[in-house]
């Protein structure tokens, strides 16, 4: 079961005013699941502490939403729940969502997949493989 938890990042705690009806969305359509807000210094002692083998990757990574991106993942991987970027809002409950597939993935176009908005259980394969792809990734 994915567990009920969301996340959020932002390099700080100042949360610019355009996002905050959608950063509070989450947390207003799912009373009870734990938020955990992550500025940019919590996802660098998450990558340092829980993935410190994409330390050196996330620390050069070429723009700073690359590093958060690869952050993301970690987040996931450890942690499982909901992430869902600041400027995602949140329009109805999801609930639903945690006792079925242990990975949710929504559909866009033209890419196919995003990571805006993930769902999954802790230490799953896909994120585990993802991280083990990154250092691949950012050599092309």
């Amino acid at each position: 079961m994915i567990p009920p938890k969301i996340h959020q990042t932002w390099k700080d705690r100042d949360v610019p005013e355009r996002f905050r009806a959608a950063q509070e969305s989450w947390c207003q359509h799912h009373p009870g699941w734990q938020y955990r807000f992550w500025t940019d210094a919590d996802l660098d002692e998450l990558v340092y502490g829980r993935a410190p083998e994409i330390a050196e990757l996330y620390d050069r990574s070429p723009e700073a939403i690359q590093g958060v991106d690869v952050a993301r993942y970690v987040i996931l991987r450890e942690y499982g729940g909901l992430y869902a970027d600041l400027d995602v809002e949140c329009m109805k409950p999801v609930n639903d969502l945690l006792d079925g597939p242990s990975v949710v993935l929504p559909l866009t176009t033209p890419f196919g997949v995003s990571n805006q908005l993930m769902l999954s259980v802790p230490g799953h394969a896909l994120f585990q493989h993802v991280i083990d792809a990154l250092p691949r990734a950012f050599r092309n």
